[in-house]
């Protein structure tokens, strides 16, 4: 007997369909990591948006990087925020800048196209 399922599940017969994976304890964890990084020129809040992590000024609101996962373990796209383009723009010469979230946080901190402006 072929039975339904509930109302407001799809039920996939494809056994070599991906699962979906619920990246929400990973999100939080990598959001604690980045607000205990200690940047010196004041504290930066963060949020999960639009598949990516936005970095802001705790006390201005404005906006300092966007981290874009990529691929798996903690690699991170690094973006900032062009005043002329007014959009996320990649850092680096020759585009996309991935490196480990560690290594994105001692950049964001320490590069001042993060930072005009503050």
């Amino acid at each position: 007997m072929l039975t339904q399922p509930p109302a407001g599940q799809i039920k996939i017969n494809d056994a070599s369909a991906a699962p979906r994976q619920d990246h929400s304890m990973r999100d939080d964890e990598i959001i604690r990591r980045i607000e205990r990084f200690p940047f010196r020129r004041g504290p930066v809040a963060v949020e999960w948006r639009n598949k990516g992590y936005t970095l802001v000024s705790a006390d201005t609101g404005r906006p300092l990087a966007r981290l874009r996962p990529y691929g798996r373990d903690d690699l991170m796209e690094i973006l900032y925020w062009s005043l002329w383009k007014q959009r996320w723009t990649p850092v680096g010469p020759f585009g996309q800048t991935v490196v480990p979230l560690d290594e994105a946080l001692r950049m964001i901190a320490g590069q001042p196209i993060f930072w005009v402006g503050m």
